[in-house]
């Protein structure tokens, strides 16, 4: 599935932040936001250790957004990843969160799931 980059103005997505204070200090509240592919190439790319595009072989380029801090300090945002083919995509990311990009959380067990599956059906 595909998303379009959001529209942004001059100062990009980041803009959208809202500081609300309170009597125990100042939170930055945002929004993080999704583009580009976000199916089985996202997935790949992560899991080939998100370096290449997934279509063509090229080098990325990334950035990342904070889109927020909350009062303990940890934030949270989302980081874009685009290639010169045309390819991009993004990953929703939160220091507070047991798997800092948090929607991979699981992948990797996948990962390793079938690669046994498969040794085990090559040594069958």
């Amino acid at each position: 599935q595909t998303f379009p980059a959001p529209q942004l103005d001059k100062r990009g997505p980041c803009s959208e932040v809202r500081e609300n204070t309170s009597r125990s200090g100042m939170v930055s509240l945002g929004q993080q936001y999704s583009i580009g592919d976000q199916g089985e190439e996202k997935k790949n790319f992560y899991l080939s250790g998100m370096s290449k595009c997934p279509r063509c072989g090229n080098g990325t380029r990334s950035s990342s957004c904070s889109a927020g801090c909350r009062m303990n300090g940890d934030a949270y945002g989302t980081d874009e990843f685009h290639c010169s083919c045309g390819w991009s995509t993004s990953f929703q990311w939160d220091e507070a969160s047991d798997t800092y990009y948090y929607e991979t959380s699981g992948w990797q067990k996948e990962q390793q799931r079938l690669r046994e599956s498969q040794s085990a059906a090559t040594k069958a």
